[in-house]
């Protein structure tokens, strides 16, 4: 239950992220002795008010109690600012719905502190998640941003939201500490720093495109940026098979005019620190359409079922790492289950590839 918080966060409401900032006190004693040191933690949200309530009760339940709430509400329909009032939540309303980047960059303009932590609002963080962030800031002056770890299960069924939530888990624990990208899940990032890079870029709407950029202009500016994987939070998202489609051709098309805008493309290739697209993911979208050509095909001659049974197979191997880590967390039922769910997902995505280059091409952008 959503108890009245004593002290106060910030809390922007966004159409398709949600994140929460709150300025926790006990960061001044943490981080800073001598200076007024304050965390502040923003959300957006968008018609999801038990959500935001749920993400709120967690972080009032943390071992550094939040000192204040906000939030910013992005032109919601449901009734969750009725819902936070109800709980003596502060609310700013934006005039228009103006995405997930507008709902931050209110929330972060409209809190105190030193640091600010990006909580999705369908998250649900643990006790000691804020006092990793601050512990790591203490230990490690030099880093300007950390980014927290999704976990790979959370409190909705299903295999496709499985999917979704163990791609996500398998991805980053493959990267490296240092890295390039940010998240709305736990991001947690020194103000200064996010002041320098001037927040996130507002022409940004498709969710988690805007944590893309933001991270590697960081980067760029030669700022640290720290994946850590023991601050896991769980992520309540729930998604079914058309869902996750168009998620994922949305976010591909607009992570090739990322690519070519910010000239990434190699970097991309190259190193696990950058949370676009990677290598397989793109030989695997190349590979996908051919499998059903090859199915239709083998209707005709037998022979087919050669180059059918080989692109089955090295779609197999791109992704065997992965299907591997789902046997062991699900069985080897869900693994074979999932191997036909990425081979449809990837077909979709080389369309995406398709359209997102045609449109670049054509002189469009975000």
């Amino acid at each position: 239950m959503i108890r009245r918080p004593p002290r106060s966060t910030l809390f922007p409401y966004t159409a398709l992220f949600r994140s929460i900032p709150a300025c926790c006190p006990e960061v001044i004693q943490h981080i800073c002795a001598v200076s007024k040191i304050w965390g502040s933690y923003p959300n957006p949200n968008y018609d999801r008010g038990e959500e935001v309530l749920e993400c709120i009760d967690s972080i009032q339940d943390s071992s550094i109690l939040p000192r204040e709430i906000v939030v910013v509400d992005d032109c919601s329909t449901d009734n969750s600012v009725e819902m936070l009032e109800a709980v003596n939540i502060k609310v700013i309303k934006h005039s228009e719905n103006r995405g997930t980047a507008a709902a931050r960059n209110t929330g972060a303009r409209n809190s105190e502190g030193d640091i600010i932590v990006f909580i999705d609002s369908d998250v649900v963080i643990h006790k000691d998640t804020i006092k990793k962030c601050v512990e790591f800031f203490q230990r490690d002056e030099s880093a300007s941003v950390i980014v927290g770890l999704p976990d790979k299960t959370n409190k909705y069924p299903g295999i496709v939201t499985a999917h979704f939530l163990m791609r996500m888990y398998f991805r980053l624990f493959e990267y490296s500490d240092s890295v390039s990208y940010t998240n709305g899940t736990l991001t947690a990032v020194r103000r200064n720093i996010f002041n320098k890079i001037g927040g996130y870029n507002e022409k940004l709407r498709t969710p988690g495109i805007e944590d893309a950029e933001f991270g590697l202009d960081a980067y760029r500016n030669h700022e640290k940026i720290y994946l850590d994987k023991t601050n896991v939070v769980t992520h309540n998202k729930k998604i079914d098979f058309w869902g996750l489609i168009r998620s994922d051709m949305a976010r591909t098309v607009d992570r090739v005019f990322f690519m070519f805008r910010k000239r990434h493309t190699r970097s991309v290739l190259k190193e696990k620190r950058f949370f676009t697209i990677s290598f397989s993911q793109i030989f695997s979208a190349l590979l996908a359409p051919m499998i059903p050509i090859f199915l239709l095909l083998t209707i005709y001659s037998r022979l087919f079922l050669i180059p059918l049974i080989a692109s089955l197979a090295l779609f197999f191997f791109l992704y065997r790492s992965y299907l591997s880590f789902i046997k062991r967390e699900m069985g080897i039922f869900s693994s074979v289950r999932i191997y036909f769910l990425l081979i449809v997902d990837m077909f979709f995505v080389y369309l995406a590839l398709w359209k997102g280059m045609l449109l670049y091409v054509s002189g469009r952008r975000y």
